[in-house]
């Protein structure tokens, strides 16, 4: 019982149920093997020797606990000493001692066997288990079938992506667990793997149950026997159904940015963080007139014209600007140059944002650009306009207070030729006077016109017989040497315009193309009707669509270069030596054009003449001619009138009341609208006629005048002005009825207009 307990000891304490079964079991063993010896002994008719029924139990112990067998062994060695000691029988100690030792012997190799093999089966087990754990936990879902493509077991991965329990794939056929291409027996890619390949790998797709398409990649590897023999195959399924869509989803992504990229109309260019283009699209390809393949990969700066203006030690414009850009992190409406593949240069408003990834790093940079050719000439234009405007206001100005001694100039002269016999030689000299205040009258008309204050007379007119009219005075204007030939439109050119101004342009235009033929030439004069359309107006400035009638005037000479064309227009510009023009011929032109609501193009270049195109409205209505005869001076004199000048200019109201009272007329001086009215209240309000300046420094001439009428109904009413425009209040001088007197007037013109005024006062 000591060696029993001794075993139950070992092995843990009391025994449970299962350890009472098992000694139970062990004595049973012990007899029956005791009685199969007895038995053994009798049919062989030997002596028994009962000590080998000892093994028996030695045997099993060591089966059931390995090496604490020997204990049994020892024990049962000792009461086999202990009986033969006893018995006091007559066999030799030996023999004994020596089953003593083989007992012992037994349960040791015994027991230590079994241990061994104890260890190894545990051994064994645990490595199943840490294999069936990986296999279960595995990421990718696996399967393994023998060879005749039935399903040994599967993972829990493949059980969750695939839908289906262990249970139902075990023992079923692999291509009816799985659906999908490369799943049918016939041309199955593992028969590939029991003919001796080692490894199959590849795409495919497969269907769960409920439809749900899983892209996998597939792997298959053999399982061979200790022999080498294939006896089955694992089945490897790495799921890549999130990658897919993933990929899907990039690659749209990268279309969808693709096409906007292609798609952008502005330039666009994306760069690496070295500044080497990356991504280009076609709108910069078309604009630089590279193809991809000559940008992609190249330094960004080549298309920056300040790139190449850098000095060598200067550091490279793009690097410099690129440097800003990581302090900035954007940069917007920047200009600069970019330079085409043929070297032409455009303008263009830059835009770039550095790009970063979420540690800051700089990846590159996109910048998108604006072609602002259009916007640079607008620009120009808009400068061009103001500046033709500013000068215009000026060159008013000037002519304002230009007329006003002009008119006191010719005004005296006419009046000492009254007083000076012909045949003496002062005639001769205040004539010349008069000759040149009618020069410089007609300078600061001119003027006047270029800065369209100038009063025009609107009517409808017919420029083939104002061209007609012209001809002879055309033919004295140009020369000998240069030859004028016209083609005039078959249908009447109508217009709205003032006669005498569209005769300057029509002058004007040819004694510039004359000048432009130093050794001769041909002068070509035309007039047609044309429609310009909404395509005409794209690439012309100024133009607008309608109906127009063209006036074009066409040379042979020098030509015009691109920046004196620019320039043509502006007043007192001259490409003529010093002395030789006063550059108010184009700029005239182009004041009366651009009053009569039209407007002139140029077309040239250097050597190869120049065609000056006019456009004006065109007038369905037909021209009435009309001439007007000179009325004598003794008929235009006055008989006695009462006339109220107002005039702040003092050597004008000085001429002009020696003027009118010199012809019969009494006159009554005032320098502003108060002394006016003074001398108005003062006489009662007995005037026939008021003659005011239109701009005076206390009141306007026209509410002047309103003042007069509400006192005194009827009275005559003559407004005289320096030059037409705002200031002169035209439009309320024409909605009155009133007549004007352009400064400088002469001695006629202002006895015409009194004389007139009081007939319609009369009237």
């Amino acid at each position: 019982m000591s060696a029993i307990k001794n075993i139950l000891r070992i092995n843990g304490g009391r025994p449970g149920k299962r350890d009472a079964f098992r000694i139970v079991i062990l004595t049973l063993l012990i007899f029956v093997g005791m009685g199969m010896t007895c038995y053994a002994h009798f049919i062989l008719h030997t002596g028994i020797v009962f000590s080998h029924f000892f093994y028996v139990p030695i045997v099993l112990t060591a089966l059931w606990w390995g090496r604490h067998a020997v204990w049994v062994g020892v024990f049962l060695g000792a009461w086999l000493m202990a009986l033969h000691l006893l018995s006091a029988s007559e066999i030799l100690l030996t023999p004994n001692l020596l089953r003593f030792g083989m007992f012992v012997a037994v349960g040791i190799v015994v027991g230590s066997l079994r241990e061994r093999a104890l260890k190894i089966e545990k051994a064994t087990k645990l490595a199943h288990a840490e294999l069936d754990q990986i296999f279960n936990v595995a990421a990718d879902a696996m399967l393994v079938i023998d060879k005749d493509f039935n399903v040994l077991r599967i993972n829990a991965t493949f059980s969750r992506l695939f839908g289906i329990s262990r249970e139902e794939a075990t023992g079923k056929k692999c291509y009816a667990v799985l659906r999908g291409p490369r799943c049918e027996t016939p041309d199955c890619a593992l028969k590939r793997i029991l003919s001796g390949q080692e490894r199959l790998e590849y795409d495919v797709q497969k269907e769960r149950e409920d439809g749900f398409k899983i892209h996998c990649i597939f792997t298959g590897i053999p399982i061979r026997n200790s022999e080498g023999d294939v006896i089955g195959i694992i089945e490897d399924f790495k799921d890549i159904t999130e990658r897919n869509q993933l990929q899907e989803k990039l690659e749209a992504a990268k279309t969808y940015a693709e096409n906007i990229i292609a798609n952008f109309l502005d330039t666009l260019i994306v760069t690496n963080p070295d500044g080497t283009i990356r991504t280009i699209n076609q709108a910069t390809l078309d604009l630089l007139e590279y193809k991809e393949e000559e940008l992609i990969g190249k330094p960004v700066g080549m298309i920056f014209a300040e790139e190449e203006e850098e000095e060598e030690e200067v550091k490279p414009f793009f690097t410099g600007t690129l440097e800003e850009l990581a302090k900035r992190g954007v940069l917007r409406n920047y200009e600069l140059t970019y330079k085409t593949k043929s070297g032409r240069r455009i303008p263009m408003s830059f835009n770039a944002s550095v790009m970063r990834d979420e540690k800051g790093e700089i990846l590159g940079l996109v910048a998108g650009a604006k072609d602002i050719r259009k916007i640079k000439e607008t620009e120009a234009q808009l400068r061009q306009a103001q500046k033709m405007e500013a000068v215009g206001q000026l060159a008013g100005g000037v002519a304002h207070d230009f007329n006003n001694l002009l008119t006191v100039i010719r005004g005296y002269a006419e009046l000492a030729l009254l007083s000076v016999p012909k045949d003496e030689g002062l005639y001769q000299n205040l004539n010349e006077i008069r000759k040149a205040g009618e020069r410089a009258a007609n300078l600061t008309r001119q003027l006047l016109l270029f800065s369209r204050r100038q009063l025009m007379e609107m009517t409808p007119l017919d420029l083939n017989r104002v061209i007609q009219g012209l001809s002879e005075m055309l033919g004295r204007l140009i020369g000998e040497d240069i030859s004028l030939s016209t083609a005039l439109g078959p249908e009447p050119c109508t217009v709205k315009g003032d006669p005498g101004s569209m005769e300057q342009v029509i002058m004007n235009l040819v004694v510039n193309a004359r000048d432009a033929m130093p050794d001769g030439g041909k002068i070509f004069v035309r007039t047609e009707n044309v429609a310009v359309d909404e395509e005409y107006c794209k690439t012309h400035r100024y133009a607008r669509p309608g109906d127009f009638i063209c006036l074009s005037v066409q040379d042979t000479g020098v030509g015009l270069d691109q920046s004196i064309i620019d320039r043509i227009f502006e007043p007192f510009f001259t490409t003529k030596g010093h002395g030789k023009g006063t550059g108010m011929g184009l700029s005239v032109v182009y004041g009366i054009v651009k009053h009569h609501q039209g407007w002139i193009n140029v077309e040239s270049s250097p050597g190869k003449g120049a065609t000056f195109k006019v456009y004006l409205p065109a007038l369905s209505v037909k021209t009435e001619e009309v001439q007007e005869s000179p009325v004598p001076l003794k008929e235009l004199r006055g008989r006695g009138e009462r006339i109220l000048l107002v005039e702040d200019d003092k050597s004008v109201r000085e001429l002009t009341e020696e003027m009118l009272s010199k012809n019969g007329y009494i006159v009554f001086a005032a320098a502003n609208a108060r002394e006016a009215m003074d001398i108005f209240e003062k006489e009662g309000g007995d005037f026939d006629l008021i003659f005011c300046d239109v701009v005076l420094p206390d009141e306007r001439g026209p509410r002047l005048a309103d003042r007069f009428l509400k006192v005194k109904p009827g009275i005559g009413i003559l407004f005289g002005s320096g030059y037409n425009g705002d200031k002169s209040d035209w439009r309320a001088i024409r909605e009155g009825g009133y007549l004007f007197l352009q400064k400088p007037f002469s001695l006629p013109d202002l006895l015409k207009g009194v004389r007139e005024t009081l007939k319609k006062r009369g009237d």
